[in-house]
């Protein structure tokens, strides 16, 4: 005797179980779906090109100065583009220059932006713009420049022992420090009216100095503006520098004993045409006049 088949029974599905049966399988495949969906524009937006950029923040200038901003484009996402650098909003008064305004970051583009200010610029806070775009985005970065004419002199200071052929100028020195006297009383005294320490581009800034003529030393360790000195009357004398020997002809050409390329140059405080112990002194002197910034360049030796 056979065994009896399997009955297959059909039967209508209620309304219930049809909607049952949809959210059974439905509901997984959209979830599923929206997975792929989710994870399809990640990876899409991950491929667009994107990028940063650093270097550049707030300024204070000085009418008269020029500061160089080195900028850095960095790419941090997709495929390199080429971008474009556009500085916007510029005040009367004030000139920029892009070394290069295009690039590529691949990983990284370097460009250095130049911003100069006139003398007449009115003082004030300035807000400029920087546009930098690419073909897939554009990015605006808004930063202040103060114009400030509170500054009274800034000394550019050089050590001129690390003179070479490749450096005619030595080297920019910090730490150094500078002593500003009103009178050879405050000098003796040891009472400077302004002092200031040479920062890491090797610039003294002195503020709100009444105008005058003043004395002022430039001292790091061993090394001075008043260079090669020996006890006067009891006092130290020096000869004050003005700059270094650069060719065969300055040397020739120059009143100073054993004088040859690299060496310190001296003033000539007499003006009887020759370098002797008649010009040593003890300090140099600069004037300061009423709203004129005064800038110096100093070379310090031994």
């Amino acid at each position: 005797m056979n065994p009896p088949l399997v009955k297959i029974v059909e039967k209508d599905l209620t309304p219930k179980m049809m909607i049952a049966m949809k959210k059974r399988f439905f509901l997984p495949l959209f979830i599923f779906s929206i997975v792929i969906f989710v994870s399809c524009n990640k990876d899409n937006n991950d491929e667009i090109f994107d990028y940063k950029i650093e270097g550049l923040d707030n300024l204070k200038i000085i009418p008269g100065e020029t500061k160089i901003i080195n900028l850095n484009v960095e790419q941090t996402q997709g495929n390199a583009e080429n971008v474009s650098l556009k500085l916007d909003s510029i005040p009367e008064g004030v000139k920029s220059s892009l070394e290069t305004p295009n690039g590529t970051p691949s990983p990284t583009f370097v460009t250095a932006l130049s911003l100069s200010v006139s003398k007449q610029m009115k003082m004030g806070n300035y807000r400029l713009t920087l546009e930098v775009t690419s073909a897939s985005r554009t990015k605006s970065i808004v930063f202040n420049l103060l114009v400030d004419d509170q500054i009274s002199m800034i000394m550019l200071v050089y050590d001129a022992t690390q003179w070479t052929p490749d450096r005619p100028t030595g080297e920019l020195t910090t730490d150094a420090t500078i002593n500003v006297y009103t009178d050879e009383a405050a000098f003796l005294s040891k009472t400077p009216s302004y002092t200031s320490i040479t920062d890491k581009n090797g610039k003294a800034y002195f503020y709100h100095m009444l105008p005058r003529n003043y004395l002022f030393t430039v001292e790091k360790g061993s090394l001075s503006n008043i260079a090669e000195k020996i006890s006067v009357d009891g006092q130290l004398k020096g000869f004050v520098t003005t700059g270094i020997f650069q060719t065969k002809d300055e040397v020739y050409n120059s009143s100073q004993l054993k004088a040859q390329i690299g060496q310190l140059r001296y003033r000539d405080l007499n003006a009887d045409g020759k370098i002797t112990d008649a010009d040593r002194t003890m300090y140099d002197m600069v004037m300061i006049y009423d709203r004129l910034l005064s800038e110096k360049v100093i070379w310090i030796g031994q």
